[in-house]
């Protein structure tokens, strides 16, 4: 889209050369001294890496709802960026967008209330000796309701966290994780809902989906329990769930997402409330079974092995 070159009030268009405007690409803007705020519509829904980067005097940005994808360094550099007002601690935060943590982030850390999004390796912390630091210290995080979009590889090396502390499960399951490493829990967290710790997991009547990722490698939960409300179990989302020993799956079911319940080493039976014809109609992705052998029993009776 160019530098803006003597532009200090930026207002990207929403068309540009008669295409839709739907992202703003790595370095766009980046470097521009002169850029003192910014206006970016509807309609755009990611910022790249170092979009705006160094862009010395930009003090006021507008971000569109449509944001989902957005990169972590996209505002470093800015006026913006230096302001503590912008900060909650050691968190920078732009609207309803979490952008990054500085990784002497330590103890419980609550998001605040009304964070739509996480940038991509907000968590990651800085780059030394050819690796990401992650936030050493960082030992629980309460996610809020209001959260829809975790970005790729956010809690990246934050191996300490102990404990993902939420309110509603419903809301949980709602998120879109990017990757495992989009997960809190991916390191072997437990999860907590209103402070009770989760060890039986029911998933709440009326969630249509669970999403991919949402409980990759979730430490102490014994069994799962899905509704018929849920018609699709998204891919990795229990991957690596080493404690769970045994899951219900509801009778609607249509769909399990490849490495669903992958190397859940001591989930040894699925208990399917439909038929064993209802079962074998379900499309499954590759390798959503378990690592070792499982078996699923079905409402008649019927006994088969977990394959893909």
């Amino acid at each position: 889209m160019g530098t803006a070159e003597g532009v200090t009030e930026l207002v990207i268009p929403a068309y540009y050369n008669g295409k839709a405007v739907t992202a703003i690409s790595s370095y766009a803007f980046s470097g521009n001294a002169e850029i003192e705020s910014v206006v970016i519509p509807n309609g755009v829904t990611a910022i790249d890496l170092r979009a705006f980067y160094g862009c010395s005097a930009l003090a006021k940005i507008s971000l569109p709802g449509s944001v989902i994808s957005i990169n972590d360094a996209a505002f470093d550099g800015t006026a913006y960026f230096a302001d503590e007002k912008n900060w909650d601690g050691d968190v920078f935060y732009i609207e309803d967008i979490l952008m990054q943590a500085r990784d002497t982030l330590s103890g419980e850390y609550k998001i605040k209330k009304g964070t739509r999004v996480i940038a991509q390796g907000a968590f990651m912390g800085v780059y030394l000796d050819n690796k990401y630091s992650g936030c050493p210290n960082l030992k629980a995080i309460v996610i809020p309701e209001s959260l829809e979009f975790i970005g790729p590889s956010v809690f990246s090396y934050c191996n300490t966290l102990e404990k993902v502390m939420i309110d509603d499960l419903a809301a949980w399951c709602k998120i879109t994780f990017a990757d495992n490493y989009s997960n809190p829990l991916y390191y072997s967290a437990h999860l907590f809902v209103k402070g009770k710790e989760i060890t039986d997991l029911v998933i709440p009547n009326g969630v249509s989906e669970i999403k991919a990722h949402a409980f990759v490698d979730c430490n102490g939960v014994r069994s799962v329990t899905i509704p018929s409300s849920v018609t699709s179990i998204g891919e990795s989302a229990f991957e690596w769930f080493e404690s769970l020993e045994s899951v219900t799956v509801g009778t609607n079911v249509t769909s399990i997402g490849g490495h669903a319940f992958y190397r859940c080493e001591n989930l040894k039976d699925i208990r399917y409330q439909g038929t064993s014809a209802a079962w074998e109609n379900i499309q499954k992705g590759t390798s959503w079974n378990p690592y070792t052998g499982c078996t699923v029993i079905c409402s008649d009776g019927t006994q088969v092995i977990a394959s893909s």
